[in-house]
């Protein structure tokens, strides 16, 4: 009884943190479009010398970290799908056994 209710508590977490990735993913998907436009303006700014090069470097650095946290949330969210099929799988032999 006690390993079913562990798994069920897992199982809960798992899909918890994967509906967790999945709005952090929207998020993300939002956030690199808003920079990738903001990069645009400043790129042209900087081209006419309305802004220092130094503000397109930092937008760029943004861009990057914005990729990275995406990544992040996609691999989160692949993990625990993944994690949740092998409890699944793990639940069906000990039923089984």
């Amino acid at each position: 009884m006690e390993t079913k209710t562990n798994l069920l508590s897992e199982a809960r977490s798992l899909w918890n943190k994967y509906h967790n990735s999945l709005r952090r993913l929207e998020g993300r998907t939002k956030e690199i479009q808003a920079i990738q436009e903001a990069r645009e303006g400043i790129q042209t700014e900087v081209e006419l010398g309305e802004r220092p090069l130094q503000e397109s470097l930092d937008i760029e650095q943004d861009l990057v970290e914005a990729r990275i946290a995406y990544i992040e949330a996609r691999y989160e969210k692949v993990f625990s799908l993944v994690r949740l099929l092998s409890l699944k799988n793990e639940n069906l032999f000990d039923l089984k056994g």
